[in-house]
C-alpha cells in the first residue's frame, strides 16, 4: 500500500493576523501583550502565538475534512506528527478528537518553522532579546486536550530534560534549518 504524507500547516495565529512580514514591528512598532499569558510581548510578534478565533474555526473545519476523507476510505492514518509550537498543538486538538486521534501520535521538536522560537521582529532574528524555550513535554501534551494517556503520546525532544522547554533558545540559522529538514525527511522515509 502506498504511503501518503499530508502536511497540515497551522491555522491562523496571532502573528498571522498581524501580517505576514510584520512590517510594523520591523519599523519599531509598539509593544504588544501576549494573548495567552497577558505578559508584555516583544514588539509586533509573539514567539509562540496561540490561534485566533478564526484560526480555531479553521482547525475545526480541517479536522472534519480530514476525518471525512478517512471515513470514506481515501486513506488510513497511521501516524500523526505534531510540532510542539502552541499554534500547531491547537490546530491538532480537533483532529485528535476525531477517529484520526487513534493513530500513533508524536510531538516532534524537529517540526517547526525556520527560525524556531525567538522574540522581536523577524528581521532582527531575535537579536538582543531574551531566549524563549517553549513548552515542555507535559505542557505540550496538555495543550492537545486529548483522551490519550501522557505516555501514549510520544515525544521527540531536543535532548534536554523533558521538564525544560523544547526549544534550545535563540534564532535558528539557515544551515541548521537545512540539517533539521534532512533529519525530518529521513524520519518520514523510515516511518514509511
Amino acid at each position: 500500500m502506498p504511503v501518503h504524507v499530508v502536511f497540515v500547516r497551522h491555522a491562523e495565529s496571532a502573528n498571522n493576523k498581524r501580517g505576514a512580514n510584520d512590517t510594523r514591528a520591523c519599523d519599531g512598532g509598539s509593544e504588544t501583550v501576549d494573548e495567552r499569558t497577558g505578559a508584555p510581548s516583544a514588539k509586533g510578534r509573539e514567539a509562540d502565538p496561540a490561534l485566533t478565533e478564526r484560526g480555531s474555526r479553521q482547525a475545526e473545519v480541517t479536522a472534519r475534512y480530514l476525518a471525512g476523507l478517512s471515513e470514506r476510505g481515501v486513506w488510513t492514518v497511521r501516524k500523526l506528527m505534531i510540532s510542539p509550537m502552541l499554534r500547531t498543538l491547537h490546530t491538532a486538538r480537533p483532529i485528535m478528537k476525531t477517529r484520526l486521534g487513534q493513530a500513533d501520535v508524536t510531538i516532534d521538536s524537529r517540526l517547526h518553522e525556520e527560525g524556531g522560537l525567538f522574540q522581536g521582529p523577524r528581521a532582527r532574528r531575535g537579536a538582543d532579546e531574551d531566549f524563549v524555550f517553549g513548552l515542555n513535554r507535559r505542557e505540550a501534551f496538555n495543550e492537545l486536550e486529548c483522551d490519550r494517556g501522557f505516555d501514549d503520546v510520544h515525544w521527540i525532544g531536543t535532548g534536554k530534560s523533558d521538564l525544560a522547554g523544547w526549544w534550545t533558545g535563540g534564532f535558528e540559522e539557515e544551515a541548521a534549518t537545512r540539517a533539521r529538514a534532512r533529519d525530518v525527511a529521513e524520519a518520514l522515509w523510515d516511518a514509511a
